[in-house]
């Protein structure tokens, strides 16, 4: 009979590894980028506690950000691992100002899955008829 790997044992070995990918902005993609997130801390190494709190964080920015998309965009979606932690970007163009509200049930929910979140937002583009968006998320590994 095979034990499973020691988690230490996997972080020993975890170096610095990203993960980037790209998928319409709509609900029904939602599912893709949960199991990719799932995937990626999990072949990292990350606790099963800390695979679902990435999960839940980056449910909530996708699904803002699909709502608020520009028609035919897509999202990218780009994670990066290391022995500290994991660091997700998630990034699309916005038909208004603030896709994320700051004040909500949601924003609060981020507060407590993440160690940091930040929101960059840039100017309307005209060329991409919308403003690109990207938000920043970064989990440490145990320190919760």
């Amino acid at each position: 009979m095979n034990n499973p790997p020691d988690r230490s044992m996997a972080q020993r070995h975890v170096r610095t590894t990203t993960l980037g990918m790209d998928v319409k902005a709509e609900i029904s993609q939602l599912l893709m980028l949960r199991a990719v997130a799932e995937t990626a801390a999990m072949v990292a190494g990350f606790s099963m506690d800390e695979v679902t709190d990435l999960r839940v964080a980056l449910d909530e920015i996708a699904t803002c950000l699909m709502q608020h998309a520009v028609p035919d965009t897509l999202i990218r979606c780009e994670f990066a691992a290391d022995k500290q932690g994991m660091r997700v970007q998630v990034s699309s163009v916005s038909t208004v100002p603030d896709p994320i509200d700051e004040t909500g049930l949601g924003w609060q929910v981020l507060k407590v899955t993440t160690d940091h979140i930040s929101i960059d937002s840039a100017p309307y583009d005209p060329t991409l008829d919308g403003r690109p968006v990207t938000v920043t998320l970064e989990r440490a590994r145990g320190h919760r």
